[in-house]
């Protein structure tokens, strides 16, 4: 599952180590682990509008 974040200090930052972090990178790691969703990757955004670009219309899956 693709899924996007936005750098919003608190809620989305890089660590020291370069890692993207903050309480909602963290918080769906564990809701998608707990739904059996293992293997997700992370897409920067730099404006909200490209959320659109993550749907996947042909089987109305989205996560935004």
């Amino acid at each position: 599952m693709k899924w996007a974040y936005l750098i919003e200090l608190a809620f989305n930052y890089r660590s020291d180590e370069g890692l993207v972090t903050g309480c909602k990178v963290e918080l769906a790691k564990v809701v998608f682990g707990r739904v059996g969703i293992d293997d997700s990757e992370l897409v920067k955004l730099v404006e909200f509008v490209q959320l659109y670009d993550l749907a996947d219309y042909s089987t109305q899956r989205f996560c935004f």
